[in-house]
């Protein structure tokens, strides 16, 4: 290896895939040497690493051996980005205990442990479904926000216009030569404006947010019952017509049994009319009081009793089946999630894997209606779905199951399975059934959903390229919590705590965008406080904690102490 090789920062990838490869281009363009390190690579992607100069090392990225080789001791920073948790967790703390120096990044998919795993190893850890996330509800839900965050408990989401947003509290962001700024007020330069929530579920989405009704009245109440009674009366005759066979000859048969009896009893056992439905009825059910009976009759009403009992006893038992057979066919539907939805204006995702499972969670915490397909019953995260929203198990692309969803009077698709074919296929199948729907598309190729563009498809999405800057940053500069893109301009959010000898000290919000280039959107008196929308004349001081706006320019040039 050459002299100038020895002298670049190392970087080491535990684990290469979509997410890996990009990760690998952001190291190599920023003049890192690239060590990648994974025990499952195939000839097509070995050979192209090795030409874009990276180090490939076949093994398990968890045994020390493998880190050992890979020169973990020296590097500059760690990435365990396969996709077990475990073994990245596993990797990612057997690498801090070999080089303390070294940053080291896990990607782990639960966020609760996560960020665990922090504050316990100083490990950090990122979740590419978590950072993806807010690009896909942006997508499906307001137009004009640009991404969105939740930094400690805290909700920052970024629009590109703040004309209706003047309510939630936050700032304007200009951008200048030198970097990004704050306005004092809403300028017609200001490119973008930063809302501060308490939850992202106050975050503005396109769509009316469903509100709860007031309890109706006891009159109400009433209406309400006549007007479904009458609905159900018109809908008989049609559910007669559509009635299995069997079930509709069983209960004309059983009919046919209670109107002989009745008028037999009634012509021949001297009871009245009302008694002789009582009688009868009582005997097919096998409840029979005892008030009435057949001991004094003469014995052909006792034979025709004793065949009334036998036959009604049949039928009844047969009747109770069907009624049996419904009910459990439907509470298999309702597991299932086979019944069609009555919904409007709803938001259908296809897919509940880990990116397909938290859009849906996120966009169903800001009041979107939501209706998940899902190929598997068994799928990890279906069970916890259905506790939240329908989830229908069925292949997407079928006219049955799309009807079931509801697809005609749906809102928006998003397609988010892991297969990207399977996803531009569902994408164009729902087209074809509901031209004017919005379709957002999960992609590794961008270029390649794009040509599909004039098929309808409203986005393509790729997660891996949304994730693959945020773990590059964090591997880089550990205080930045995510990223988002404005045009050709890569905004970064991080996090700044202050001490005595920061240089943000003593400085304004105004002053620090116009010297620095950096846009402070949210201040916390101390570490543990919450964020609270900042003040732009107000002097930062020692112990406060910061989020800002700054793009990749300016805190690779300069990164404020």
């Amino acid at each position: 290896m050459d002299t100038e090789g020895r002298n670049r920062p190392v970087a080491i990838l535990g684990g290469c895939g979509h997410l890996g490869i990009r990760i690998v281009d952001s190291f190599l363009a920023r003049g890192y040497r690239v060590v990648v390190i994974d025990k499952m690579l195939d000839a097509a992607l070995m050979l192209r690493l090795e030409k874009l100069g990276c180090q490939v090392i076949q093994g398990d990225i968890s045994e020390e051996e493998t880190l050992d080789r890979a020169g973990i001791a020296t590097s500059n920073c760690f990435l365990a980005i396969s996709g077990d948790d475990y073994a990245n967790l596993e990797a990612s703390i057997c690498a801090r205990q070999k080089n303390e120096r070294c940053i080291v990044v896990a990607r782990i998919y639960d966020q609760t442990l996560g960020e665990r795993v922090e504050k316990v190893f100083k490990i950090r850890a990122l979740s590419a479904s978590f950072l993806a996330s807010p690009a896909y509800v942006s997508a499906a839900t307001d137009d004009t926000i640009l991404s969105a965050f939740t930094i400690d408990g805290c909700g920052l989401s970024i629009h590109s216009s703040g004309s209706v947003l003047a309510d939630m509290g936050g700032v304007h962001i200009a951008k200048s030569a030198d970097g990004l700024k704050i306005c004092s007020s809403p300028l017609d330069q200001s490119c973008f404006y930063a809302a501060l929530h308490s939850s992202r579920k106050h975050i503005f989405i396109r769509k009316p947010v469903s509100q709860k009704k007031a309890s109706p009245g006891f009159l109400s109440k009433i209406r309400s019952f006549a007007v479904r009674l009458s609905k159900m009366s018109a809908e008989a005759p049609r559910a007669w017509r559509h009635a299995p066979t069997i079930t509709k000859n069983l209960l004309a048969a059983l009919f046919i049994v209670l109107l002989i009896s009745v008028l037999i009893f009634w012509r021949y056992g001297g009871m009245s009319p009302l008694d002789s439905l009582y009688f009868v009825v009582a005997t097919l059910t096998t409840i029979g009081y005892g008030d009435l009976n057949l001991q004094h009759d003469p014995p052909f009403l006792k034979l025709f009793g004793i065949m009334m009992m036998l036959l009604g006893a049949v039928l009844m038992a047969s009747v109770y089946a069907i009624i049996a057979d419904r009910v459990l066919a439907a509470r298999v539907e309702h597991l299932l999630g086979r019944r069609k939805i009555n919904l409007r204006g709803h938001t259908i995702i296809v897919g509940l894997g880990k990116v397909g499972y938290r859009v849906a969670r996120d966009l169903k915490n800001l009041g979107v209606d939501i209706v998940a397909i899902e190929t598997m019953e068994d799928s990890e995260n279906v069970v916890s779905a259905r506790s939240m929203f329908p989830v229908i198990i069925g292949d997407a692309s079928r006219s049955t199951i799309l009807n079931k969803a509801a697809i005609g009077s749906a809102d928006t698709v998003l397609a988010l399975t892991d297969n990207t074919l399977v996803n531009i296929g569902v994408a164009l199948a729902i087209q074809e059934r509901n031209p004017h729907i919005r379709t957002i598309v999960r992609t590794y190729n961008v270029g390649l959903a794009e040509m599909f563009a004039s098929h309808g498809i409203a986005k393509a999405i790729s997660t891996s390229a949304i994730a693959a800057p945020a773990f590059v940053d964090a591997a880089i500069h550990p205080n930045v919590q995510g990223s988002f893109r404005m045009g050709e301009d890569e905004i970064l959010l991080a996090l700044y705590e202050i001490d005595s000898s920061s240089d943000l000290v003593g400085k304004t919000p105004i002053e620090i965008g116009d010297e620095l280039g950096i846009a402070i959107v949210a201040v916390a008196q101390n570490v543990r406080a919450e964020y609270a929308r900042v003040d732009p004349r107000k002097a930062l001081q020692s112990g406060q904690k910061t989020l800002a706006l700054v793009t990749r320019a300016v805190i690779d040039r300069q990164s404020p102490k």
